[in-house]
């Protein structure tokens, strides 16, 4: 959401209310606390304070203490983002003025000088913190003694702040009670959907910090029990959220991380690590196998508690959740992979070299074992070895490749990466400097290329050379996936020759080839790739592609077969394109006639036009 033209996300009936609010200057109080971090009150039925937070213009993360649960964005919060707007036009418009060139003066006759005029009255109230300096510890005590009893939120608001004060007070209860409450206040019906997670993550960051700030105090016990309690309480919004971005999975991951930190530390004590391990033994048991973030993170705390001297405990703990895993109907490979891998390392680590082996015959075909069977042939200098486990997969992988799938968001990508990372390992141990150069070149065209081994790929041969390499190599590229789609997958052609060829073109700026290595018909992610290279470069050409995507989506929409409010993505998406749209703006008033029957689309249309 872009603070130049929010408006255009949000429902017409709240923007209209969230307007009359400015209008009336409900927003009181509005302050920039930090850089790009706002806070106001909003005076509606009640007093609901807002905080939003503005980066380069966008608006990431935004929350209200309103009980508003209809949508991700209240009436409270649109006013408050116009009184920022406003805000941040006014300076610059104060700048503009006093930067005007004046006339010199003639000079002017002393004078003499006159008394300075009483200061004027002051008409605007105090804001929070003015209000703060002006009163007296006394004042501010009694006050605090009055609320006492009648705001029961404040009371537990002080007491959590305060708890280092008393040792007797409960803390995990209260960051318990407290993280519930930033839950209830920011969920629908119990469930976080995406736009409530970003404000979300804001607030709990809260009860985050005050727990693992709690380790400085020494007080280990009291640190542990925190965090313990904050990864469940984490994995209990797991499973009632969409959590797409993982925001909620990698705040989990920095708790856990938290507890491995004081499994390490020396100075807890070992019953308290003890006790860290039959947490995480019992934790495992509620984290659902999708989770992948939190079961990772969580085994992660019972290794590091495994240092301590309890590898036969984590090894058993390992073999329990693998036998699980393969009675799991809905387990991802990946995840059981990792932990059969671990079991191997452990295994390994022990002596029992004979069952570390046997354990990974039987499951080679497992990516993540597979690579391991690789890592321990190349310790045993068997490199013949290592390269057919190698080849093995670069077989399989590319298979499997789906190339209906954006490359960066397909995981074979990844794992090809790291199985041509060890090939090249393999040919630096080998000085085979042959292998080096086919395996750079089948690095750079496929999905899983990556700048450095273009860089060194080119750095192979001298300027001159260089050229009749690099098209030989598409030529070559070009020949070898027609030749495999006419037999596999004839209709994903041209999506086959786009993902091998667009680093090589992009990288040697052969703008002409990669317009013409775009797929057709055009795919808007496909688009959003060569946007950065070819949008000024060829903007007539772009925007003609980028209009038959769009109306391509939304006739998507309009049958049911997106299940992505389009009033959502739509947006981001043609900011993107910034020179497409006026041309963008006259295909959505043609849609708005080709749809006058969808009265709900055609609304839609006209709030996506600027």
């Amino acid at each position: 959401m872009n603070l130049a033209n929010f408006e255009t996300s949000i429902p017409p009936a709240i923007l209209e209310l969230g307007q009359e609010y400015f209008r009336d200057k409900a927003v009181d109080s509005l302050e920039e606390l930090a850089q790009g971090r706002w806070e106001a009150i909003v005076v509606g039925n009640e007093e609901y304070t807002v905080q939003i937070a503005i980066e380069d213009e966008q608006v990431p993360e935004w929350s209200c203490t309103c009980p508003y649960d209809k949508g991700p964005v209240c009436k409270h919060v649109v006013a408050t983002l116009l009184a920022i707007r406003e805000a941040e036009q006014q300076p610059a418009a104060r700048k503009e003025t006093t930067a005007r060139p004046k006339a010199k003066a003639a000079p002017k006759t002393p004078k003499k000088p006159k008394a300075k005029p009483a200061p004027k009255p002051r008409t605007k109230p105090f804001s929070f913190n003015e209000m703060l300096d002006q009163l007296s510890f006394e004042e501010l005590r009694g006050f605090v003694r009055e609320k006492h009893g009648k705001d029961k939120n404040l009371v537990k608001e002080f007491l959590l702040y305060f708890a280092d004060k008393d040792p007797n007070i409960d803390l995990a209860k209260l960051l318990r009670e407290r993280f519930r409450q930033i839950v209830k206040n920011h969920s629908s019906r119990g469930f976080l959907y995406d736009d409530d997670i970003p404000a979300f993550i804001l607030d709990i960051s809260e009860v985050v910090n005050t727990t693992m700030q709690t380790r400085e105090t020494g007080n280990f016990r009291q640190a542990i029990r925190l965090g313990q309690m904050v990864c469940e309480e984490l994995v209990r919004v797991l499973d009632k959220s969409h959590d797409s971005e993982e925001m909620i999975s990698d705040l989990h991951g920095v708790v856990a991380g938290y507890l491995e930190d004081l499994a390490r530390d020396e100075r807890v004590e070992q019953a308290l690590v003890e006790k860290l391990m039959t947490w995480a033994e019992a934790a495992l048991e509620n984290i659902r196998w999708n989770q992948d973030g939190a079961f990772i993170a969580t085994l992660n705390v019972a290794r590091a508690c495994s240092r301590r001297g309890m590898e036969k405990r984590y090894l058993d703990l390992l073999g329990s959740v693998a036998e699980a895993g393969e009675d799991y109907e809905y387990f991802e490979m990946n995840l059981l992979g990792w932990v059969l891998k671990e079991q191997i390392e452990v295994l390994r680590d022990l002596g029992k070299v004979r069952e570390a082996k046997a354990l990974m015959k039987k499951n080679m075909g497992y990516f993540e074992v597979h690579m391991a069977a690789v890592d321990w042939a190349i310790l045993d200098k068997d490199l013949v070895l290592a390269k057919k486990l190698l080849q093995e997969l670069v077989d399989e992988a590319d298979s499997e490749y789906e190339y209906e799938d954006i490359f960066w968001s397909n995981p074979n990508a990844q794992e090809v990466a790291l199985i041509y990372g060890k090939l090249k390992e393999i040919a630096l141990l080998e000085n085979d400097t042959e292998s080096m150069i086919q395996i750079l070149r089948k690095s750079v065209l496929g999905p899983q290329a990556d700048f450095e081994s273009y860089q060194e790929w080119k750095a192979f041969y001298s300027p001159e050379e260089w050229p009749a390499v690099r098209d030989a190599a598409i030529e070559e590229a070009i020949a070898e996936e027609k030749l495999k789609t006419l037999r596999e997958h004839p209709e994903a052609e041209d999506k086959r020759i786009f993902h091998k060829l667009l680093r090589l073109l992009a990288e040697e700026e052969l703008w002409e080839q990669l317009l013409g290595a775009v797929p057709r018909p055009p795919d808007m992610e496909y688009l959003m790739l060569v946007q950065p290279f070819l949008g000024d470069r060829y903007p007539k050409e772009i925007t003609a592609l980028l209009l038959e995507a769009v109306e391509q989506m939304i006739y998507e929409f309009s049958e049911g077969m997106m299940f992505y409010p389009l009033v959502d993505i739509l947006p981001d998406v043609l900011d993107q394109f910034p020179q497409s749209r006026d041309a963008v703006n006259k295909l959505l008033t043609k849609l708005t006639k080709t749809y006058s029957s969808k009265p709900n689309l055609v609304a839609m249309l006209k709030r996506l036009m600027v």
